[in-house]
Parts: C-alpha cells; structure tokens; sequence
C-alpha cells in the first residue's frame, strides 16, 4: 500500500527490508534493519507517525528503547493533543522531546538537522498541517463498510476494496 500511495512521487522510496528475515512485526526491528542496511548505526534514519502515536509509543513493543535509539518526528493532527507530552517519558527520553510546532514548515528541515548534529537522538513534534485522519480511522470505517475514498489515495482504496482487507466491501 506504501508503494501505491507514493508512486509517482520521486522523493520517496518504499522499503522492504519488513520482509527481510526475520520478520517481526515490531518497529524496533524494522528499525535495526534499516540502521543496519544504512550502515550509520541509524543516525541518519527518521520514524515519522501520526501525533497520536506520541501519546502511545511508550505502550509498544520495547518503546523505550525504540525511543532512545532513534530519531522521532511525531506529526500533530488536528484533535490529538500531545500538551505536556513529556510527562509521560522517563528521564531521558523527555530531555530530548523537541516541541517545534510553532517552527514554520519551511524552516522544519533546518531546525530538525540542526539539533541532531549533537550526536544525540531526538524526538520532534511538529505541525505540517497534517489532516485528521489515522490507521486507525481508515480500518475502522472500512471494517464497518464506510467509504474511505476520502481517506486514501485512489489507487490504495482500490487494493483494500479487491483484495477485501479490513472487512471492506
């Protein structure tokens, strides 16, 4: 579905090291593949999620660990409020929580290169105008036979309608 929602969008390119043995499900290891592929030990590698997956990454698998060894860039969505969103790290993780949502989106890049020039992994949240839509939201109203033409890409509603994932009619 990734490939189908960036095709024809030169600046980015689809992995599949997920399917690379061993498969895991957990964002840890993708994330170890990925440094490893890279051969920069991951300091070069960005995990980018929806704002709500701020409030939720300390829930998942080895969160913490995931948090201390990568670069975050957690994307807020209108309705999700990541308000003192480092009171819910442990010291550590919360010294390095970057809230640039007030940094204009052109001037986003710069700011994100320069604080990790310390060495350091960061977590950042910004606001890139971001719609309100998630995942979740997209499983949900498929599962429920909603029409979700207004949440993806033609091209990804297309696979998820033939192929009948989520429960989609």
């Amino acid at each position: 579905m990734v490939s189908l929602a960036t095709a024809g969008m030169t600046a980015f390119v689809p992995s599949l090291v997920e399917l690379d043995p061993p498969t895991s499900p957990f964002s840890l290891h993708t994330m170890e593949k990925l440094a490893l592929v890279r051969g920069d030990g991951g300091a070069g590698l960005y995990f980018i999620a929806g704002g709500d997956s701020l409030l939720e990454v300390m829930g998942w698998h080895q969160g913490e660990e995931l948090l201390r060894s990568y670069n975050f860039i957690f994307v807020a969505r209108p309705g999700v409020a990541a308000r003192n969103a480092a009171d819910r790290f442990p010291v550590g993780i919360r010294e390095r929580i970057r809230d640039l949502r007030a940094v204009k989106a052109n001037q986003l890049v710069r700011c994100i290169r320069g604080e990790c020039r310390c060495g350091e992994t960061r977590i950042f949240i910004v606001d890139a105008g971001a719609p309100d839509i998630s995942s979740s939201m997209v499983r949900n109203c498929a599962s429920a036979g909603k029409s979700i033409r207004h949440l993806v890409p033609v091209s990804v509603h297309q696979y998820i309608h033939k192929l009948h994932l989520y429960g989609e009619r």
